[in-house]
């Protein structure tokens, strides 16, 4: 059972990454998309938008997602990446 503080940490950690793509020139929907990545997996990630793509295409890291590339190293499984 997932117990609250559980759901408040993860709720933390997806705001934590989604301000560090917001930061780093995504709209809050691609940066959504990209704190999903790394807490869930990169697997079935909708693109990102026309505006974020060459801002998403110049990130340093690969992901497992053709279309995604990460502010820091992702393994591409989830709960275990770095943000």
């Amino acid at each position: 059972m997932t117990t609250p503080a559980k759901i408040a940490a993860e709720l933390a950690r997806h705001r934590t990454i989604t301000t560090a793509y917001s930061k780093a020139g995504l709209c809050l929907r691609c940066s959504g998309l990209a704190a999903r990545g790394h807490m869930y997996g990169w697997a079935d990630l909708s693109d990102p938008c026309a505006r974020c793509a060459a801002t998403v295409a110049a990130l340093p890291h690969p992901t497992p997602a053709e279309a995604w590339r990460a502010l820091r190293p992702t393994s591409g499984g989830g709960h275990n990446d770095a943000a």
